[in-house]
């Protein structure tokens, strides 16, 4: 009886911890094993459920003695496919066993007869073939939905349909939908019908300031020009002219380059330090006074006195900014053709003064972004996808004023399509392709697009109406990085005219696109350092990292980022905006889009002059400040003698050296403005021709840079020849 007690008796089950030796198959969720974004990279959604399998390397049992509770973990080795592997510890309860190495012993005893199998309800072998259906009864009664058939994607059946456009999947349209784009160079036309492309001024036959003239719109310029005079004469001053205008913006730039509290300081002639200069804006021929008149009179648009009585508050301060966007975008339209890429994004330009769409006062559209590093007024614009000049500019203004200006064959359309439609249409019909981000991308952009002859790439992350993507986000990849998968849609006649694709590449991105497909682009390279050797204090190493990427990202990220370029150029290298302070948003605006200008003139200029290599933007900057303020524009150039042309240019009551005033123009003798050390009285030195004490210096010596002494020359009141000589001496050229 002992012994058949014993023979009945069931073995015991190996617990978890017995099961899980080294070497063990075990599986885990991928969300244990890595983050969440790496998770999302491989398998969209599933992201939270998807299992991954791996190897067991140690199983660690620590005994708490505070609770009296032992702490079971696993230190596994997980397989994510294509040789990627990460370990992990994990928590006993975390890990499911998947095929263990071991098993309990079957000893020959405990194997039960035929009879107790039937007994046990498990279901006869069937002599029939297996099938692929599984019989809906199991062992103890479980109920298993039977298996799904396989799926066979057909190019003639669509693989989902997404509010009325099918996609289907056909391997080979989805490489290339469309016929390529041609490369195109950007092209400027001059007012006497030149067209100038990339390398036509090696020769450097125009200027900084001539390429300046170009980026400007000549009728903003005169509009600009008439509107600040009206300001000044409504106030008493006197009116300004073109080049007194261009010396003003040559004054503006120039003072990017210095750091200063009070603008007033910049035409002090007294140095900050002994190791700086001081900037002695007098220099530049345009007086402190001069200067603040024209600031305060400044004027980009023309607004009436009076408000008209059907016109709302907003639209009335509109009219300040409202003509120079128009002319900009008029003359950019007119002369200058843009490359076989557009990319359109949005600029802010830096604002936190009064205004606000909720107040009657200054700026009437405020915008505020997290995302972006400043705040103020939003400019959606335009620019030419490869050298990054600004082509079109619009500004946000309210919902109000949007719709007002929504047209009739518009309804229907999003506002992002909408506004993409306004930034392009002036070069519509030509077959350039559109790169948009996600606030324009969406399937009905891409069909508008289409409909006015253009091509367009985009990015979809919210506006996912028609956009097969919970069809692309349920795509597993088991080698993340530059793996790509899409849908091809295709027009009434069966040719494709569309790809929805995703590419993997730090994250899923979504594409829609009617330019490219997935064909094989160059790779992205990438330079990152790397602890690759483990020991303590080994050193990093630099490796090169490819990542494959298909045509329509290669095309879209080069060209994508070029506003946010010129963004940076307009608020960090150049940067009037930080070192200007204004109270009127309208100046501030005006001053965001001329420094817009400036940054083409950079960008049209280097690619002109220097295709390859060239100065920067600094020096660009500081030279065409220098070109502005010396212009001669206005003036009647004749040929005179040289003693004429000399005296000419002494004929000046400011110092041009540091911008002092003078008691006289002209070779004169002018007193000097030092001090004695410790004492209120004029300095002294001795003359150059009788060496007596004076304290008057040759105002020609003073001019020139090149000597760095006072020259001390006696007056002539007391009858003295020492200037008369000094003069036929050391100025014969002054000498008529």
């Amino acid at each position: 009886m002992a012994s058949q007690a014993a023979t009945n008796t069931p073995k015991r089950t190996p617990s978890k911890v017995e099961s899980l030796k080294t070497g063990a198959k075990c599986k885990a969720k991928a969300i244990c094993v890595t983050n969440l974004k790496e998770c999302s990279r491989r398998f969209g959604i599933f992201a939270k459920q998807m299992e991954v399998e791996g190897v067991v390397v140690l199983v660690k049992s620590t005994l708490n003695p505070t609770r009296n509770r032992r702490l079971n973990t696993v230190f596994a080795r997980f397989d994510f496919g294509d040789g990627c592997t990460k370990e992990k510890t994990l928590h006993m309860k975390s890990i499911e066993i998947w095929s263990p190495l071991w098993t309990p012993p079957s000893p020959l005893e405990t194997i039960p007869l035929v009879g107790t199998a039937i007994a046990a309800n498990i279901p006869p072998i069937s002599a029939q073939p297996p099938t692929d259906t599984l019989d809906s009864t199991l062992l103890g009664g479980a109920t298993v939905a039977p298996a799904l058939p396989p799926v066979v994607n057909s190019p003639d059946i669509p693989v989902v349909t997404k509010h009325g456009v099918d996609w289907y999947d056909d391997s080979e349209a989805i490489l290339d939908p469309v016929a390529s784009t041609p490369a195109r160079k950007w092209s400027l036309t001059t007012p006497i019908g030149e067209t100038l492309h990339p390398g036509s001024n090696e020769q450097k036959y125009m200027s900084r300031l001539d390429v300046f003239l170009l980026a400007f719109p000549p009728k903003a310029l005169t509009s600009l020009c008439r509107n600040t005079n009206m300001a000044l004469m409504l106030r008493g001053r006197q009116s300004t002219a073109f080049p007194e205008l261009l010396k003003f913006f040559g004054v503006i730039i120039l003072s990017t380059k210095f750091e200063f509290e009070s603008r007033a300081s910049l035409w002090s002639t007294i140095a900050p330090s002994k190791y700086i200069s001081a900037p002695a804006f007098g220099k530049t021929g345009m007086s402190r006074d001069r200067f603040d008149n024209i600031w305060s009179c400044l004027r980009f648009g023309y607004q009436p006195t009076e408000r008209p009585q059907a016109m709302s508050s907003k639209q009335y301060r509109w009219l300040l900014i409202d003509g120079f966007v128009e002319e900009f975008n008029k003359y950019m339209a007119e002369v200058f053709g843009p490359t076989e890429v557009i990319c359109v994004d949005e600029s802010i330009s830096r604002w936190y003064g009064q205004g606000g769409h909720w107040i009657n006062i200054g700026l009437p559209m405020y915008v505020a972004i997290n995302r972006k590093p400043d705040n103020g007024c939003e400019i959606q614009c335009a620019a030419c996808g490869k050298s990054g000049i600004m082509i079109r500019l619009r500004l946000v203004k309210t919902a109000e004023e949007e719709d007002r200006n929504v047209q009739e064959h518009d309804n229907g359309l999003l506002h992002g399509t909408i506004v993409l439609k306004e930034l392009v249409y002036p070069w519509a019909r030509n077959g350039r392709i559109v790169c948009a981000d996600s606030y324009f991308a969406s399937v009905g952009a891409a069909e508008e697009m289409r409909r006015i002859g253009l091509k367009f790439i985009g990015v979809v992350k919210t506006a996912t109406k028609k956009f097969p993507l919970a069809y692309l986000q349920r795509l597993p990849f088991t080698s993340p990085n530059g793996a790509r998968s899409g849908l091809v849609s295709r027009t009434e006649d069966g040719k494709p005219s569309m790809v929805a694709c995703v590419w993997i590449d730090r994250e899923r991105r979504y594409f829609i696109s009617n330019a490219y497909g997935l064909t094989p682009g160059s790779p992205y390279i990438r330079k990152r350092w790397r602890q690759e050797d483990q020991a303590p204090n080994a050193p990093a190493t630099q490796v090169t990292l490819e990542v494959p990427q298909p045509k329509v990202a290669e095309v879209y990220y080069n060209s994508c980022g070029k506003i946010d370029q010129h963004n940076r150029d307009r608020q960090d290298t150049l940067g009037v905006e930080r070192k200007l302070v204004t109270h009127f948003w309208d100046k501030r605006v005006g001053l965001t889009i001329f420094s817009m200008i400036a940054v083409n003139s950079f960008r049209m200029y280097k690619e002109l002059t220097y295709p390859k290599g060239g100065e920067t933007q600094k020096e660009f900057y500081g030279n065409l400040a220098e070109e502005l303020i010396d212009n001669t524009l206005g003036q009647v150039n004749l040929r005179t003698p040289r003693a004429a042309r000399t005296a000419a240019a002494t004929a000046s009551a400011i110092n041009p050296s540091d911008g002092s005033p003078r008691m006289g123009t002209h070779a004169h003798l002018t007193p000097t403005k030092r001090k004695r050390k410790n004492s209120n009285h004029a300095l002294q030195g001795n003359c150059k021709e009788c060496m007596k004490k004076t304290k008057y210096c040759c105002s020609l010596c003073k001019d020139n840079p090149e000597k760095s002494k006072e020259q001390w020359i006696c007056p002539t009141d007391k009858g003295k020849m020492c200037f008369s000589a000094h003069l036929q001496t050391v100025h014969e050229h002054y000498v008529c």
